[in-house]
């Protein structure tokens, strides 16, 4: 809410977002960045020139979203990028669509799933590890981000399928940093590094 005060309202143009990604990476020096959004169409043109320059060049893991439904019409926009050949077919979820960046961005080095299952009462406590989609699998976001240094995915298919989030912890144990502060170098390096 205070970026949002500081810097302007929801969604900040793409310039924005590469700007901050810009920052993580360089100034601060931070090892990987994932970018917990899906930006199925295009907007500023040069914004978007600098995602997709950061998306396959830099430690930045993009976002996609698969879908689980089985749907008469499956869901289907964007442009699927990344995943691997499946080693073990049918071992991870299978989804039957998804919402992904737009073409601009299938490029991306690093991509990770932000789909989900949620449990018959609609809540959500499982994250699928890898999906299956086509032939390929994806890894879950926070793997990929886990994975960037290694180039290894973290999880095999013979693995646990969904991973159990465990809510065990309130907002107070975690660092929470307002974007304002990344844009404008409020913070040691040593703090994000």
């Amino acid at each position: 809410e205070s970026s949002l005060a500081t810097i302007g309202s929801w969604p900040w143009s793409r310039a924005r977002v590469a700007e901050l990604l810009e920052n993580l990476l360089g100034a601060y020096g931070a090892r990987g960045v994932a970018l917990d959004m899906v930006l199925p169409e295009p907007a500023d043109q040069q914004g978007d020139m600098r995602l997709a320059g950061l998306s396959q060049y830099g430690s930045v893991v993009l976002a996609q979203a698969f879908d689980y439904v089985p749907r008469s019409l499956p869901l289907r926009v964007g442009q699927v990028a990344g995943g691997s050949p499946a080693e073990t077919p049918g071992s991870a979820p299978a989804a039957s669509g998804f919402i992904a960046n737009h073409a601009g961005l299938a490029q991306a080095r690093h991509t990770g799933n932000i789909g989900f299952v949620p449990d018959e009462d609609g809540a959500i406590r499982r994250l699928p590890l890898l999906t299956s989609f086509e032939g390929r699998q994806y890894a879950a976001l926070s793997l990929a981000l886990a994975s960037l240094g290694s180039g290894a995915v973290v999880a095999k298919p013979s693995e646990e399928a969904f991973w159990r989030i465990p809510f065990s912890r309130n907002w107070s144990a975690y660092t929470v940093v307002p974007a304002a502060h990344i844009l404008n170098f409020d913070l040691p390096a040593e703090m994000v590094r």
